[in-house]
């Protein structure tokens, strides 16, 4: 089924999910996706499980000669070889590269060429590719003080906004029918569970389902500005 050591596998990871592509030689055999994770705030152990589930014992293993990760939280040295040496006891006899996800967005966007990428997702960033490196980054300060227009951002300003009684009746209606938001329930999901970022960015979906009311739009707009 596979070709013999001539395979690779390319992944994009957020924090709340990745997807992951296997290529034989430059043909796609196989795509999937599995939960995501952020190296600044998931437990090693966690990613550690998030990566062993899905990819123990799969036959084409043995097949891969290469693997290109491109990760949330990859932005320095040391998150890039601890999830190295994760996907290396994976893939003993492959080549790992490990990078920031928002290469992957240069990769895709320009190749060779020069420009300006930005990714939107749980969480946001931007920065200027010279066709070859990224020479010129946005400041990253994570999903607590920074990732603006991010879903994880709108999500907050949401949940923020319904616990506080500023949002307009009809809406809060539609968010507690939706939600059923307990404070209680929300704090522990904050801050004593992991992956916070992934469950703040769960409510940003009501933001896109409500898009052309007046109140969201404002939150978006202002989330983006």
């Amino acid at each position: 089924m596979f070709a013999e050591k001539n395979m690779k596998i390319i992944v994009d990871c957020g924090s709340t999910k990745a997807d992951w592509v296997v290529l034989d030689k430059n043909e796609i055999v196989l795509t999937f996706e599995t939960e995501g994770f952020n190296p600044n705030y998931t437990d090693v152990k966690y990613i550690s499980s998030i990566i062993l589930n899905e990819l123990a014992y799969k036959p084409y293993i043995q097949y891969i000669t290469n693997v290109y990760f491109y990760g949330t939280g990859c932005g320095n040295a040391a998150n890039c070889e601890l999830l190295r040496q994760i996907l290396k006891s994976i893939f003993i006899e492959a080549e790992v590269t490990v990078t920031h996800d928002i290469m992957a967005a240069c990769h895709a966007l320009f190749g060779r060429n020069e420009g300006i990428a930005c990714i939107l997702g749980t969480g946001s960033n931007s920065c200027y590719y010279d066709g070859n490196d990224i020479v010129d980054k946005a400041v990253s300060l994570g999903y607590i003080i920074g990732d603006e227009g991010s879903g994880c951002d709108i999500g907050k300003v949401l949940l923020r906004h319904y616990f506080y009684g500023k949002m307009p009746e009809n809406i809060s209606e539609k968010f507690e029918n939706e939600y059923k938001p307990n404070i209680a329930a929300v704090i522990d999901n904050i801050y004593h569970k992991p992956q916070s970022s992934k469950y703040l960015a769960t409510f940003s979906k009501f933001a896109y389902d409500n898009k052309d009311d007046d109140y969201v739009k404002n939150i978006c707009v202002k989330c983006f500005d």
